[in-house]
């Protein structure tokens, strides 16, 4: 099992919850407290620990951190999670 368990990141989905520590009932409540909504949008991905440059913020410089990438598909080293965002629709 991953360390990762919820974070905030930078992008369109502001808010990543582990497939591996939360159901996906309790991620979508904690989704809706941390974005302070009730209509949230979820996608699948995976995030993984590493070294890196992030192209929301290359002021930043580079940095280890949580990296973020939306896809079905969970390669070996990483943990899958659902990534949230505020819904359009709202």
């Amino acid at each position: 099992m991953s360390k990762f368990d919820y974070d905030a990141f930078t992008g369109d989905y502001p808010v990543v919850v582990s497939k591996e520590r939360y159901t996906e009932q309790k991620a979508v409540e904690i989704a809706r407290n941390e974005l302070g909504v009730y209509e949230v949008e979820k996608r699948d991905g995976y995030v993984r620990y590493g070294y890196g440059i992030d192209d929301d913020d290359i002021a930043a410089g580079t940095r280890n951190a949580w990296w973020l990438t939306l896809s079905n598909k969970c390669p070996k080293r990483c943990c899958p999670v659902w990534a949230f965002r505020v819904s359009r629709r709202a």
